[in-house]
Formats: C-alpha cells, sequence, structure tokens
C-alpha cells in the first residue's frame, strides 16, 4: 500500500496471558478495519500494516527482587508484583522499562518506520507508562488521547515515539459519553490510575471498586488468573462494571483490554479512534464509515 509502517512495542508479562489477549484483541480489531475497507474483496495478512515486537523482560526488570526471594530461599508471593504489597512502584518500574527498551527503541529507529508506538497492556502500570513517556516519547502519544498534541523537539527524519496506557485510552473513550457511576474491578493501583484519569478530564462519572474490599479481592481474583484457576463469581455492581484488570475476564463487564485494542487498531489506521478525527482511506477508496466502535 506504499506507506511506512507503524512499529508497536510492546511491554509484555503483566501478565502474559493479557499480553497474548491484547494481542487477540488488537488483531481481531486491525481485521474489523481492513475488511470494511476491502469492501468484500479477500482479505490477506499482508494488507496489515502494523509489525509488533513483544517483550517479555521480567528476568531483568525484576532482577533484584528475584535474587531477594532466591536468597531467602521464598517461594514467590504478592509482593513481587508492581504496586502490590510494598513491592516495587510505578515509577521505579517505569524508570527500569526506559532504560530496558532503549536499545530496541534505537533499533527500531534504524528500519523504515512511520512511527513506533510504546504498548503497556496493564492497567496497573499508567504511572510506570508516564515516567517511560517523559524518557522517550517523541510524538503525540505523549499526551493524553484526545487532547491536542504540542510539537516535540526530535531529529529530523527520525520517527516519532508515543507511548500509550489503558486507563488513559479508556478513560478517553469514555469521556465521550461517560456513565454516571462505574463500578471499577481492579487493583488499587489501577482503581487510583482511573480516578487520576477521571479527574483530569472533570468528568462527573462517581468510580468505586467493585466490592467492599480496596485491596484484597482484586488481588484474590488476579492471583488465581495467573496461577491459571478459574476466578470467582463476577462482583456485584451498581451501574456499569469495567473489568481493568486484564487477566481477568468478566462476562457482561465493560472489558477495558478490549477497549484499549479496539483504540490502537483505528488510530494505527487512522480510524476516528475518538470524536471529531477523521478516517482515512485505503488508496482509490471512498472515504471508510465509521465502525461504530
Amino acid at each position: 500500500m506504499g506507506s511506512l509502517p507503524t512499529h508497536d512495542l510492546i511491554v509484555g508479562d503483566f501478565g502474559r496471558r493479557a499480553t497474548l489477549r491484547y494481542l487477540a484483541a488488537f488483531s481481531d480489531a486491525e481485521r474489523r478495519i481492513l475488511e470494511q475497507r476491502l469492501a468484500g474483496q479477500p482479505f490477506f495478512d499482508e494488507y496489515r500494516t502494523v509489525r509488533y515486537t513483544v517483550l517479555g523482560l521480567l528476568p531483568d526488570l525484576k532482577a533484584e527482587e528475584l535474587a531477594t526471594y532466591a536468597r531467602a530461599g521464598r517461594a514467590l508471593d504478592s509482593g513481587i508484583l508492581v504496586g502490590v504489597g510494598g513491592g516495587l512502584t510505578a515509577a521505579e518500574m517505569g524508570r527500569r522499562i526506559s532504560e530496558a527498551l532503549a536499545p530496541w527503541i534505537e533499533t527500531i529507529r534504524g528500519t523504515a518506520v512511520a512511527r513506533v508506538r510504546v504498548i503497556i497492556p496493564c492497567n496497573s502500570l499508567c504511572e510506570a507508562g508516564k515516567v517511560l513517556r517523559n524518557a522517550v516519547a517523541t510524538g503525540p502519544g505523549n499526551v493524553p488521547p484526545g487532547e491536542e498534541s504540542p510539537p516535540h523537539d526530535r531529529p529530523a527524519g527520525e520517527p516519532p515515539i508515543e507511548v500509550f496506557t489503558v486507563p488513559e485510552v479508556v478513560t478517553a473513550v469514555l469521556a465521550r459519553d461517560p456513565p454516571p457511576y462505574l463500578a471499577l474491578f481492579a487493583t488499587p493501583a489501577a482503581f487510583r490510575a482511573y480516578e487520576k484519569e477521571f479527574a483530569s478530564r472533570d468528568l462527573a462519572t462517581r468510580l468505586r471498586l467493585s466490592r467492599r474490599s480496596r485491596e484484597d479481592v482484586s488481588l484474590e481474583r488476579l492471583m488465581a488468573a495467573v496461577r491459571g484457576r478459574k476466578p470467582g463469581a463476577r462482583p456485584a455492581a451498581t451501574g456499569d462494571l469495567l473489568c481493568a484488570c486484564t487477566d481477568v475476564q468478566i462476562p457482561g463487564a465493560l472489558d477495558a483490554l478490549e477497549i484499549f485494542a479496539s483504540f490502537l487498531a483505528r488510530d494505527a489506521y487512522c480510524e476516528a479512534a475518538l470524536a471529531g478525527s477523521a478516517p482515512t482511506p485505503f488508496p482509490g477508496e471512498a472515504a471508510a464509515s465509521d465502525l461504530g466502535r
């Protein structure tokens, strides 16, 4: 199709199942966009113009913590997680991620690419994403989705680097028609991230955790999912329920990971990811209609 590709650098293993689910959701959304543009013509994967690299760097990112557990002869517990039980802070993880990604970003910059998007498919790492953005971003992703991007300094000819986090994207999408109440199934770190994002947009939505415990319930379900066990029953909620834990799927709930993947597919293909943006057709094609997502 002639244009340079977008290259997505996906920060995986938070957790691994969530990373694979994100890839599947993105690929499905991407295919829907392309099939609509093809208007009945056969679909081939070669129509896809998004390259991607998935990085699983947990042995590097948590080397110090893993060594501490090993020296003590302890089995891993929730203290190894980010933002849970006195473990690593999101800010520190953001610093480590920025250092770990540096050689990968430089390699990708040396290829023929239109833009580099750093994707973090984890609700709890929003603050880590912001630290990472301050360190590496040079493109429109350096501000929350839906806001006007200021000019960024970067060497002429280098592709922009953008960083996308789940809470920022999901909040931007929900801001088009914010619900009056929203119950979140989330870790404490993710819940705080959504509180900040909703407050930054002055949304009147009342947020609450989906069950009475603000610390343990989501962690219990998260650990069940990480260990491959089926989570418990859906929490009761008043108003809409948003599952903001990418390792968990709750039937009937809004799914933050699905919203995130759909947005990024439309963003990659210049679709109307947010209200007011115009889709760009394939060469020679009439303007694609909004897919209504």
